[in-house]
Parts: C-alpha cells; sequence; structure tokens
C-alpha cells in the first residue's frame, strides 16, 4: 500500500483557522489539541500554532494548527500566513449572522492565496447557544456544499462535542491525503484517532 508521496522523515502539514474575533478558534484549537475550554479565553492578538502528531498507515504525521487573528485591522496579517496552507477551517458563531457573512472574505483570501482545489471545511462554533442562534444549521450546510466544504456545528466549551471535533479534523486530514495521493488508504482504524 502506498502512504504519502513524502520523503522519509515524517511528514508535516499545515492546517490553518480563518474567521472573525470572538467565534471561537482559539478555544477549537484547544479542544482539537485535548486541552480544556478556557472560559475567559482573549482574542488572539499574535498567530500562534500548535503541533499534533496523528498515525495514519503506520506513520506519524505532524499537524501544524494556525490560529489567527481575526480583527479587521490585522487581516493582512492573516494573509502572510497562509503559504504552504494545506487544509483551511472556516469558522463562524452561530450567535453572529456577521461572522457567518464574513465567510466569503475568508473564503475569498484562501482561494486568491492558495488556489481553488483547498482542502477547506466549515465549522459553525457556540452550538451549545441554539436558542439564541442568528445563523441556522442549515445555512451553514448550504454554505459548506456551495463550496465543496466538509461542515460542522460545535461547541468548543461543550465537552460532548471533543470527539466530534476531532473526527471532523480527521476526515479533512483524510480528504487532503487522499487530494494528495488517490491511492491512499486509510487502513489503521485504531491508531488514526486525533
Amino acid at each position: 500500500r502506498l502512504y504519502i508521496k513524502m520523503s522519509n522523515k515524517d511528514p508535516e502539514i499545515k492546517l490553518i483557522l480563518l474567521g472573525e474575533s470572538g467565534v471561537g478558534k482559539t478555544s477549537l484549537i484547544k479542544r482539537i489539541t485535548d486541552q480544556d475550554f478556557n472560559e475567559n479565553e482573549a482574542s488572539s492578538l499574535s498567530m500562534t500554532y500548535t503541533l499534533k502528531e496523528i498515525v495514519k498507515n503506520h506513520r506519524t504525521i505532524k499537524l501544524n494548527i494556525w490560529d489567527t487573528i481575526g480583527q479587521e485591522q490585522y487581516r493582512s496579517i492573516a494573509k502572510l500566513f497562509l503559504n504552504d496552507t494545506k487544509i483551511v477551517i472556516l469558522v463562524y458563531s452561530i450567535l453572529s449572522e456577521n461572522s457567518f457573512k464574513e465567510l466569503d472574505y475568508w473564503y475569498n483570501l484562501c482561494v486568491e492565496n492558495l488556489g481553488p482545489n483547498i482542502t477547506l471545511g466549515i465549522i459553525g462554533n457556540k452550538a451549545d447557544l441554539f436558542l439564541d442562534q442568528q445563523v441556522s444549521e442549515e445555512e451553514g450546510k448550504e454554505y459548506a456544499d456551495k463550496h465543496k466544504a466538509l461542515f460542522g456545528l460545535f461547541s468548543a466549551k461543550d465537552e460532548g462535542y471533543k470527539g466530534q471535533i476531532n473526527m471532523f479534523v480527521n476526515e479533512l486530514l483524510k480528504r487532503y491525503l487522499i487530494k494528495e495521493d488517490p491511492t491512499f488508504q486509510d487502513n489503521d482504524e485504531d491508531n488514526n484517532k486525533i
């Protein structure tokens, strides 16, 4: 079986989360990397990344997960960090119609810098607050379908979503690997969980 068309060293894949300030990108990353939710998490004021190792077909893949600044005055900085990105997750808050509308900006930024064939995920965050939602799940799914993206509705705050968030990232990684090597098969069912 073929693995990944890369050198013998463990491959590194860059994943970046983009979206408006306050949608919960940092909190989602903490869920992905097995850290706790922090109720008082401040909005990111710098670009940071976290390393997560995942085993696929007996190879360790280093997933570099980048957190970005969502404030409008820092958008040009986010653009600089798109270089070599392989997987993009666009995040909006279901409590903010504006954060959903701004997905177009972030999507267009990705296409301009990475091309139209990016491996893309869309996350509607803060699902635990569904009683106050401004964006329906159907709207999120339609947007994802329109852009051939994987869709997920999650809550970084709710511990119960942790496994689902990890499965979402795992599925995005698998989509990327298949795109890079159509013969790739995910044969390590027990080892590929994030």
